[in-house]
């Protein structure tokens, strides 16, 4: 018994117009076979090919069945005598029968091709519905993360608002408190100049926070020059040297690999300033420590300027190294946690990268776009 599985693989569904149609074939064929005398010779040799194109036809459309089963059907119209002698022919059947031969050859042989080419195609539908339905899968949950990271975006938008909120409130209630506290006891009468003093102290405080906040919110890439990379390093290495007057002890390695015409494109001051912020908190850090150093690398490397500031201080929190650029996050006493959270905004905005990472102290990596020559930049 042929399963149905089998039958799908042996039968092309060529529908009933199809089907009529070879039979109207045959029927007309039938009709010239045995109606035509044979003294018409033209007729009878035309009319006998009409049995390969039927045959042909109903292998195309239905297959292996439809060329086989029509094979049968137009031999046994062709000559039946074959079939009812096939076990003793006579001589003068053997032609039909090699003629009947040949029917049953070419439905079966254009059958295999017709049903091959058809299983093909399913195989190859049902890959395309495959496929369909595979976009359509990716495409909800495209949907789906888009969505997702949206939320996740509204959640870290309220974290950070709410992690500013809890920052800019501890930064000026500690200083208002100082000013509120001294104005009470210049109230009181107990003038004193240290009370002065204090109340200016504090009121720069808070000048100097709102500025550096102030800076934070509103910073954006004002210029695109072209920026030599060694000369910006001459000139950010004297501000380094500016701040190391109040660090005696600290010893600055610097290790330039790089062209006199290589060059970065942004915004001169604030990359100064980012680089600054770096610098000028491994001094702090460093402080008390003996045989202190930072060592500053500058190399090229894959088409971008790598920058590497390295220190032996006691390096960053592990448990936190991920925070040290959000906002107001500090370990000293008497930071703002603005100064690393600026650097990481101008590095951005640069298009570069900035990442953090603890190897016998601190080290903080930045890597900017660099360009070789003046041809290299539209």
């Amino acid at each position: 018994m042929i399963s149905k599985i089998d039958i799908k693989k042996l039968y092309i569904p060529g529908g009933y117009v199809s089907l009529i149609f070879a039979f109207i074939g045959t029927a007309v064929v039938s009709y010239f076979h045995f109606n035509v005398p044979n003294g018409l010779n033209l007729v009878h040799f035309v009319h006998y090919y009409f049995f390969y194109l039927i045959v042909i036809y109903a292998a195309a459309k239905f297959g292996i069945l439809g060329g086989v089963a029509f094979s049968l059907l137009l031999s046994v119209i062709y000559n039946l005598d074959v079939y009812l002698n096939l076990f003793h022919l006579p001589h003068y059947l053997i032609r039909p029968f090699i003629e009947i031969l040949m029917i049953y050859t070419v439905g079966l042989f254009t059958g295999v091709l017709s049903q091959k080419l058809y299983n093909e195609n399913l195989k190859l539908q049902k890959l395309t519905e495959e496929l369909k339905e595979s976009l359509e899968l990716l495409r909800k949950r495209t949907e789906e993360k888009i969505k997702m990271e949206r939320e996740i975006a509204k959640s870290d938008r309220l974290r950070v608002l709410g992690q500013l909120s809890a920052g800019i409130a501890h930064e000026v209630r500690n200083p208002l408190a100082a000013i509120k506290t001294a104005t009470n006891m210049l109230k009181n009468g107990k003038y004193r100049e240290d009370i002065i003093n204090i109340i200016i102290k504090e009121i720069d405080r808070l000048n100097e926070f709102i500025e550096r906040f102030l800076q934070y919110a509103k910073f954006s890439k004002r210029y695109s020059e072209k920026i030599y990379v060694k000369a910006f390093i001459d000139e950010l290495m004297e501000f380094v040297k500016l701040i190391n007057k109040d660090y005696r002890n600290v010893i600055v390695n610097t290790e330039i690999l790089i062209g006199e015409n290589i060059f970065i494109r942004g915004d001169l001051n604030y990359l100064k300033q980012a680089f600054i912020n770096i610098f000028s908190n491994s001094f702090e850090e460093l402080k008390g420590v003996d045989e202190a150093r930072i060592d500053f690398y500058v190399r090229s490397e894959n088409g971008k300027i790598k920058f590497i500031i390295k220190d032996n201080g006691k390096g960053f929190e592990t448990d936190n190294i991920e925070k040290i650029f959000e906002p107001f996050y500090t370990t000293k006493s008497d930071g703002t946690g603005l100064g690393l959270t600026i650097t990481y905004k101008i590095v951005k905005e640069h298009g570069g990268v900035i990442t953090a990472a603890n190897e016998n102290g601190a080290k903080i990596t930045i890597e900017l776009e660099g360009f070789e020559n003046e041809n290299s930049v539209n």
